[in-house]
C-alpha cells in the first residue's frame, strides 16, 4: 500500500476482527473479503450491524450549527444515554410544548439516534475492506480504494440496511460492553385495543391497528396481518396478529384479542291481574327484541300456561325465544285470576216527616261476571222512623255466584216542618279607604234541619266603594236545603285614617 493511500485514512473501527475503513468520516460503501473468510459469530454481527445502523442517514438536525464530525457525535450519545443535562437543552427545541417531561425526553433521545443514524452519509466516499485474517486475529487493514491496487481476486459484498437482532445488551462474550444496542424506542410502535363484536357485525382488523416510529413517523400503511382466525358469525376469542417493518429493517408484532358475543334476546312480559272467566292471550301485550335481529317478537313461543280463567287463583306462563343465532332466552310470569266484587248502587236520601220510605227503591247492584244481582240484594240494617224527623242508616248486602260478597251503608234524612235558618250579622263593619274588611268576621248560620250551614252565606258587596269616603251596605244571604231564605243588610263605613275613632 502507498504512502499516499495510507494518508487517506482518517479512522478505523475494529469489531470482533473485522477491520473496518472510515474515509472522510464516512463508511465504507461495501465489504471485500478474501477467500479465507469465516463466518462471523451472531454477536458480532449484530454490533457490526448495528455501528452500521447509527452511519447511515443525512445529517438533518434542525436548527444546528456546524461542528466537526467527532464532537456532534459524542453530544448525540450523550443524548441517547440518557445525559439528562444534554437531553434538557434539546428538550424545548425539538419536542411538543403539550409532552410530558418523560415524553420530552424519549422525543429528545428519539431525535438524537436519527441524527446518529444519519450522521456518516453526508459526504459519503468509497472505500472497501479486505479481511486477510481469521477472526480473533489481529487484522492488517487494506484500503480499497478504486486502483489498481485492488486484489483481483476479491470479491465485492454490497452492505444492506441491518436486520434487526435479538436485544443481547450490547456485551461481549467476557460480559464487557463495546458497542451501543439499538434502543428500543427506534422499533416501530403498534397500538391496537382487544375488541368486542356482535355475531354478524362486519368487521376489518386493519382499522383497528396503528403504527408509527420514531424515524419513519406513521406506517400504519406498513402494517400486516399475519394471523386472523375470528369469524363473526359464531360465538368465541379469537386471534389477530399484526407485524410491521420500519425502512431499518426493525420489525415489531402484535397479538390482540377480538372476542365474537351473541347477547340473549330479551322478553318483555309483566305480572298480570285478570277477571275471573273473562277470555285470557297469554301473548297478548307481550314482546321480544334482541341486539343482532331486532324485534323478534313473532318468535315469541309459550312453553308454559297453566292459568284456569273459571277459577280464582295464581298461575304461571313461561315464554320461550330464540334468536336466529340459537340463543335462548325464558321468562316466566305470574297471572293471578280474581273475582271481581259485586257493586251497590245506592245514594243517601232525604224524605218528609211522614213520607212512606222503600230501603231498596232506587237500589241495583252488578257484578262483572254475574251481571244484574238487584234482586239478590238484602238489606241488613235499617234504623228510619218516617214519623220523627232526624238521620237514620241503611244497610244493604250482595253476594255473586262465586261468594264474593260486598256491603254499602247509606243516611237516610227525615226532615219536619222547615224552619227558617238563623242568620247572625254584625250591625256595621267600619274600615279605611282602600282596606277590604273581613267580610265573614263574626257571621253565623244555623238550621233547624240542616245544621250549621255558615260556609253557604253569600255577601253581596256590590255596593260599597272601598276607595271613596262613606256609608254604604253590604248584603248578606244563607239559603237552607228546603229552599228557605234569609237575608240581613249591613253598613259599611269607609272612613279615612285621621277620620277613625281615637279610642
Amino acid at each position: 500500500m502507498t504512502e499516499e493511500n495510507k494518508g487517506k485514512v482518517n479512522k478505523k473501527i475494529v469489531a470482533a476482527g473485522l477491520t473496518i475503513i472510515l474515509l472522510g468520516g464516512g463508511v465504507t460503501g461495501a465489504i471485500y473479503l478474501n477467500d479465507k473468510h469465516e463466518s462471523t459469530s451472531p454477536k458480532a454481527e449484530n454490533k457490526l450491524k448495528q455501528t452500521l445502523l447509527q452511519k447511515r442517514v443525512d445529517d438533518n438536525l434542525p436548527n444546528k450549527k456546524k461542528k466537526s464530525k467527532e464532537k456532534e457525535k459524542t453530544f448525540l450519545e450523550k443524548v441517547v444515554s440518557g445525559d439528562y443535562d444534554s437531553v434538557n437543552n434539546w428538550m424545548d427545541t425539538y419536542t411538543s410544548d403539550s409532552s410530558s417531561s418523560i415524553e420530552k425526553r424519549t422525543q429528545a433521545k428519539q431525535v438524537a439516534l436519527a441524527a446518529i443514524a444519519n450522521l456518516s452519509t453526508e459526504k459519503e466516499d468509497t472505500a472497501k475492506i479486505t479481511e486477510t485474517t481469521t477472526l480473533g486475529q489481529e487484522a492488517t487493514p487494506i484500503i480499497a480504494l478504486p486502483t489498481t491496487d485492488v486484489p483481483e481476486k476479491t470479491e465485492e459484498v454490497p452492505v444492506p440496511l441491518p436486520t434487526p437482532m435479538p436485544d443481547n445488551g450490547g456485551n461481549t462474550d467476557d460480559g464487557s460492553s463495546d458497542l451501543p444496542d439499538t434502543p428500543t424506542y427506534a422499533y416501530p410502535v403498534l397500538e391496537a385495543m382487544n375488541m368486542e363484536l356482535h355475531v354478524g357485525d362486519s368487521f376489518q382488523p386493519l382499522d383497528n391497528v396503528k403504527a408509527t416510529n420514531a424515524l419513519d413517523g406513521d406506517i400504519t400503511n406498513q402494517v400486516k396481518v399475519i394471523q386472523n382466525n375470528v369469524n363473526v358469525q359464531e360465538e368465541g376469542v379469537y386471534q389477530i396478529r399484526y407485524q410491521v417493518t420500519n425502512q431499518h429493517g426493525l420489525q415489531t408484532e402484535l397479538e390482540i384479542q377480538v372476542t365474537v358475543v351473541n347477547d340473549a334476546p330479551t322478553i318483555y312480559a309483566e305480572n298480570q291481574v285478570i277477571s275471573l272467566q273473562q277470555p285470557y292471550s297469554p301473548l297478548e301485550g307481550i314482546s321480544a327484541t334482541d341486539t343482532e335481529d331486532g324485534d323478534i317478537t313473532s318468535s315469541i313461543r309459550v312453553t308454559e300456561n297453566n292459568v284456569q280463567i273459571d277459577k280464582e287463583g295464581t298461575y304461571t306462563v313461561t315464554f320461550s325465544v330464540v334468536d336466529r343465532h340459537g340463543k335462548e332466552t325464558m321468562k316466566t310470569i305470574q297471572v293471578q285470576v280474581v273475582n271481581d266484587a259485586p257493586v251497590i248502587q245506592a245514594e243517601n236520601q232525604v224524605i218528609e216527616v211522614g213520607d212512606t220510605f222503600s230501603p231498596l227503591q232506587y237500589v241495583s247492584a252488578t257484578d262483572k261476571q254475574d251481571g244484574d244481582l238487584s234482586s239478590q240484594i238484602e238489606v241488613i240494617q235499617n234504623e228510619v222512623n218516617t214519623q220523627l224527623a232526624g238521620k237514620y242508616q241503611v244497610t244493604y248486602r250482595v253476594i255473586d255466584q262465586q261468594g264474593k260478597v260486598t256491603t254499602k251503608t247509606i243516611t237516610i234524612t227525615v226532615r219536619g216542618a222547615n224552619t227558617v235558618p238563623i242568620l247572625e250579622v254584625p250591625l256595621a263593619i267600619t274600615t279605611n279607604v282602600g282596606v277590604a274588611p273581613d267580610w265573614l268576621l263574626g257571621v253565623k248560620a244555623t238550621d233547624a234541619e240542616d245544621g250549621d250551614i255558615t260556609d253557604m252565606i253569600k255577601v253581596d258587596v256590590n255596593q260599597v266603594d272601598l276607595n271613596t269616603p262613606g256609608t254604604y251596605t253590604a248584603v248578606y244571604s244563607i239559603k237552607d236545603s228546603a229552599g228557605e231564605t234569609v237575608e240581613k243588610t249591613v253598613l259599611v263605613h269607609v272612613e279615612t285614617p285621621d277620620e277613625a275613632t281615637p279610642f
